[in-house]
């Protein structure tokens, strides 16, 4: 599966910044899985390479750095555990300025967020360089606490970008793993919404705020993220690059027979190889499913490929 919707001209929409002050409601799997494909760079055949200039920030004071995650990644890594506020200021303030860098910043929940804001308010001009992604889930109180950050926001830039995006949006899986319906309406959210007795309607009149969704995962990728090496980038670089799963298993029976290992180590080599490939061509497909969530960022910052697209929609 190529996706044209990669295919891009000029991106305006470069710095993201992920918060909400609840814990759990999705921001690092947003940051680390599914945001890095939006800012990828690819060729006029869809091709992603290794030459991308994104930069993941997680500022977290209490979690552990995932530092050794992206030793060989695609995309460069920073952790600032918020200790020293010039350093926080400084680091926004540099990618802020940026024009070139597209950057993620992931933040951590609680009083994490909040101070991130604060950050990026001492940082001149850093808020209007960026889109605010809030996540929240449907059966918790994360919405609270995507409201909480939303109107801090406000207070700091009433021009602030914004995109609440419902997290683990229930998707209709048949028996091979794929939806029934490939992108939910408005009204399928609407809906979702409204049985979760959440309110959006007052949130929506500003006219700089967007609604979307990231769909459901299958059952077992949410598991196995953790486990992985990288970003999505790195998990499905060998799908974007044309290489079906197939293919992939093709390989590894081949890089199976090769080892020189007892054959009970062969076979649990194999089973973890099949089972890795499984899990990543379930992330490339969440990535195709995630198109609503990437336009809706693409709405408050232009579009990043008015050429191709208009073509591509002829």
């Amino acid at each position: 599966m190529t996706d044209k919707f990669i295919i891009r001209g000029k991106l305006m929409t470069k710095k993201v910044a992920v918060l909400n002050t609840k814990g759990g409601c999705g921001k690092s799997v947003i940051s680390n899985f599914i945001l890095p494909f939006y800012f990828a760079k690819s060729d006029e055949n869809g091709i992603i390479n290794e030459n991308q200039n994104i930069t993941l920030i997680e500022f977290e004071a209490t979690n552990k750095s995932r530092e050794s995650k992206y030793t060989n990644s695609i995309i460069k890594y920073i952790n600032n555990n918020l200790v020293d506020k010039q350093e926080t200021k400084k680091l926004i303030s540099k990618f802020s300025i940026d024009e070139e860098a597209c950057v993620i910043i992931d933040s951590g929940g609680g009083r994490d967020s909040l101070r991130v804001i604060g950050d990026f308010k001492e940082a001149n001009g850093a808020l209007e360089d960026f889109v605010f992604v809030l996540p929240f889930k449907l059966d918790d109180d994360s919405f609270d606490g995507a409201v909480d950050i939303y109107r801090r926001l406000l207070k700091e830039d009433d021009e602030a970008k914004v995109v609440f995006v419902v997290n683990e949006m229930k998707y209709p899986y048949d028996e091979s793993g794929e939806p029934y319906k490939e992108f939910l309406s408005d009204e399928d959210v609407f809906e979702a919404l409204s049985r979760a007795k959440i309110n959006t309607d007052d949130i929506l009149k500003n006219e700089n705020v967007r609604l979307s969704y990231i769909p459901q995962m299958p059952e077992l990728l949410p598991e196995a993220l953790p486990l992985m090496e990288g970003c999505c980038l790195d998990m499905c670089f060998a799908f974007f690059n044309g290489e079906s799963a197939s293919m992939q298993r093709k390989k590894l029976k081949e890089a199976t027979k090769k080892k020189k290992v007892p054959q009970e180590k062969k076979e649990e080599f194999y089973i973890n190889g099949m089972q890795e490939i499984a899990r990543k061509g379930d992330l490339y497909r969440i990535l195709h499913y995630s198109k609503p969530f990437y336009k809706a960022i693409d709405s408050l910052g232009g579009n990043r490929y008015p050429d191709k697209e208009a073509e591509n929609e002829k």
